[in-house]
């Protein structure tokens, strides 16, 4: 948060605090102030912290909703740095390597992800970036090293489907890894199931496009229609670029 918000939301605490013992009018002893000064500063510590989550979600819409990579990336790095605390600071930077990876800049993205401490992460944030470095893996058709990745974190992966935001991701970059792996039956199986689900638009876009890879090479036909409709959730993302390109080579 920006300063000026912080000491004016501190002198405001300030001052009900004060007028509280005014209006009470109580004699109260320092071993009595003391937990009530804590406890009104825990409330306002969390005040800030729910403020910080709930920009962030937002700002993840305009990646999974919008499309708008480039404007996702330039707010997520003004949050970064707003925002104190450490944690916080390295769990925006995961965000900011998603907006790379589908903005084409995956050796950006890996650069962050890669020399990234997990310190202090819970199960569902280690599922998250886990998530992230699989994915970017691969983009970059470094199957080898996203299957470590499952083969080590497979657990928090799927603790990551916890979050609406992030649901369906692990089982998606699973079926990417199929495909990937010539098991094309079974990449295409799962990606209809998450077909079936609630879906943000970049998530639809991912996985309509490996759907029709996987379709191109099992000779299926309808490929453009799946191509276009991928094309039409993805945004400005590298997957807006994929899809047309895709499209263009069956035409």
């Amino acid at each position: 948060m920006n300063k000026k918000w912080l000491w004016g939301s501190a002198i405001i605490a300030g001052m009900i605090l004060g007028a509280i013992i005014g209006v009470l009018d109580l004699e109260m002893r320092a071993t009595t102030i003391g937990p009530l000064v804590l406890s009104i500063f825990a409330v306002y510590m969390l005040a800030i912290i729910w403020t910080s989550i709930r920009k962030q979600k937002n700002i993840i819409k305009i990646l999974m909703v919008q499309g708008q990579p480039q404007l996702y990336l330039q707010r997520m790095n003004l949050l970064r740095n707003q925002i104190r605390g450490d944690k916080f600071k390295r769990l925006i930077e995961i965000n900011i390597a998603t907006g790379l990876i589908y903005e084409g800049r995956v050796d950006e993205a890996l650069v962050i992800l890669e020399t990234l401490s997990l310190k202090g992460f819970s199960p569902m944030h280690k599922g998250v970036y886990y998530n992230n470095l699989a994915f970017a893996y691969l983009m970059q058709n470094r199957v080898h090293d996203s299957q470590e990745i499952f083969k080590k974190h497979i657990g928090e992966m799927l603790a990551a489907d916890r979050d609406p935001m992030v649901k369906s991701c692990a089982r998606c970059n699973q079926a990417i890894l199929d495909f990937k792996q010539n098991r094309m039956h079974i990449a295409h199986d799962t990606l209809d199931r998450l077909l079936e689900k609630d879906l943000l638009p970049l998530q639809k876009a991912v996985i309509l496009y490996y759907k029709g890879l996987i379709m191109k090479e099992l000779g299926k036909e309808g490929i453009g229609r799946i191509f276009e409709e991928s094309s039409s959730h993805a945004g400005s993302t590298v997957f807006k670029e994929l899809s047309d390109t895709a499209l263009n080579s069956i035409q």
